[in-house]
């Protein structure tokens, strides 16, 4: 079997993954389909499930007819988890950013996937590339067509 990209996804993408279809629900297939290596924090799945307590975030997700508890789920089936061992102190413009690196960090990963500006503004964390959505898409896009 050859070796699957590794990434974090931010919250922003699990929960734009799950409210439209879009690149973050492209990556989320991915990882689906084990195209991808997916992981995250205990702190990182605190974060998502706080974020879908959001009267906001409970009303789309209604309308769609699925449960927070269906969604945290389908994050834990798809993710590995993460002990972090030591904080980082990267992002300076907003501080809560930094378990996302930290996490990436601890998992080796290579890409930090985020919509967040500040992330994005990083551009890089030691080996990980940190990108939006859309540019890990046609990152992929484009290591395929090199293989094919």
């Amino acid at each position: 079997m050859k070796p699957r990209p590794t990434l974090v996804l931010d919250t922003n993408i699990w929960i734009s993954a799950f409210l439209a279809h879009g690149p973050p629900s492209e990556i989320v297939q991915m990882a689906e389909d084990g195209l991808v290596q997916v992981f995250a924090s205990v702190e990182m799945l605190d974060e998502i499930n706080r974020v879908l307590q959001y009267e906001k975030i409970i009303g789309i997700l209604k309308r769609s007819r699925t449960r927070s508890s269906t969604v945290m789920g389908t994050i834990a089936r798809l993710t590995s988890i993460v002990d972090v061992k030591a904080e980082v102190h990267v992002v300076v413009e907003d501080s809560s950013d930094n378990h996302v690196v930290a996490c990436a960090k601890e998992a080796h990963a290579q890409f930090i996937v985020s919509g967040d500006r500040h992330l994005l503004a990083l551009g890089r964390y030691g080996n990980a590339r940190i990108v939006s959505a859309s540019a890990f898409l046609r990152i992929q896009s484009a290591r395929k067509r090199k293989k094919d």
